[in-house]
């Protein structure tokens, strides 16, 4: 049976056809994308990854606050051939983490593949190693031309995925790699990330530190963040956090909405704020232990609480805001990710390789 022309390059050959036939001049501005969807029955997301498909070839250029226009060179060429270049299906698998940082590797990843006229199918799934197997093989099934999966456990990996990374499927793995298999992975240097966060810690001058953290074999990168963070305050002259100071969080917390709910707080985090009367900094895993830490703060009447924490925190009332935060540059990560699989896609034969993200310490005061 023949396969029906994608919708996303009827709207791009309908583009050129406008062009070509002197509708749309140089300069001229196109419709909103939006109404090239309602025009296609398409949604928001479709036509504005084939307008930039385009805009990627240089037939139209894009001003930022006003719209996207016909370039010059675009529409001075003798014939505009229909757009052939098959799109990509990109499977995103993502493990529960925070919503903002997932948020922004997400927008990394589909702006990346937009922008580059492919598309993305991305599922959430629970930490779970059979939901992971069921999820990969649902991307395979759908005819996915290449997979991101992010880390889920303590460098974990499935039988499905070793398969693959065997079969030289295009795959790139994110926050983790493969030691024994050739692969692709972009990760944050989690270590640093966790020694830049000891490191303003010991700057501060407090005295009674505490960590909140998840348990390290949640994530590989807990274990390292750990390690770095105790290793600066040693380095500092600064004995490392004791046990009895370091409050391991449920994973549980990053699943479902509820680090949605602003009036939801685990009582586990007001319990220990009580047990440690004196402490009088908190360093966090991530940017939700730092807002649940901070709201504890607020409610016990904790005000000069120092909070500092990794990933960008989410500014709210009611919250003692952390002082600075250590930057993994999520958004960044899922950029790279889809570059380096789409250079995969491009050249099969190439040699799989590592991106390093270096992370970056942030004073909120400065934001």
């Amino acid at each position: 049976m023949e396969r029906k022309e994608p919708l996303y390059h009827q709207i791009q050959n309908y583009i050129l056809e406008q062009i070509q036939s002197g509708v749309w001049q140089p300069n001229d501005q196109l419709p909103p994308e939006r109404d090239l969807a309602d025009q296609f029955k398409v949604s928001r997301i479709t036509a504005k990854n084939a307008v930039l498909g385009l805009v990627g070839k240089g037939i139209l250029y894009r001003h930022r606050g006003k719209g996207t226009f016909v370039s010059e060179t675009g529409a001075l060429q003798e014939e505009l051939s229909p757009v052939i270049t098959p799109h990509k299906t990109i499977g995103l698998l993502l493990p529960p983490m925070e919503f903002h940082y997932s948020s922004l590797l997400l927008t990394g990843v589909e702006e990346t593949l937009g922008r580059n006229g492919h598309h993305l199918l991305f599922k959430r799934i629970p930490d779970s190693s059979e939901e992971e197997s069921k999820a990969i093989s649902a991307f395979l099934d759908a005819q996915a031309d290449g997979l991101i999966i992010l880390s889920r456990g303590n460098g974990y990996f499935n039988d499905e995925m070793i398969k693959l990374a065997l079969t030289k499927f295009p795959l790139v793995f994110v926050e983790k790699f493969m030691r024994d298999y050739k692969s692709n992975a972009v990760y944050c240097d989690t270590e640093k990330a966790g020694y830049l966060l000891g490191q303003y810690a010991a700057h501060s001058g407090r005295k009674q530190l505490g960590y909140m953290t998840y348990p390290s074999e949640f994530r590989i990168g807990v274990k390292e963040r750990m390690f770095g963070m105790q290793s600066a305050l040693v380095d500092h002259g600064i004995s490392p956090i004791p046990a009895e100071r370091c409050l391991q969080v449920s994973p549980k917390l990053l699943e479902g909405l509820s680090h949605l709910e602003h009036n939801l707080i685990p009582a586990q985090f007001e319990e220990f704020l009580h047990q440690h009367p004196k402490m009088d900094a908190i360093i966090a895993a991530d940017a939700l232990t730092a807002r649940y830490a901070g709201i504890a703060c607020r409610a016990t009447g904790r005000n000069d609480m120092l909070i500092i924490c990794c990933d960008k925190p989410q500014f709210e009332l009611d919250c003692v805001l952390p002082s600075a935060y250590v930057d993994q540059f999520p958004l960044s990560m899922g950029q790279e990710a889809a570059r380096l699989l789409l250079e995969t896609l491009d050249n099969p034969d190439t040699q799989s390789r590592h991106v390093v993200i270096e992370p970056k310490l942030i004073q909120t005061k400065s934001i």
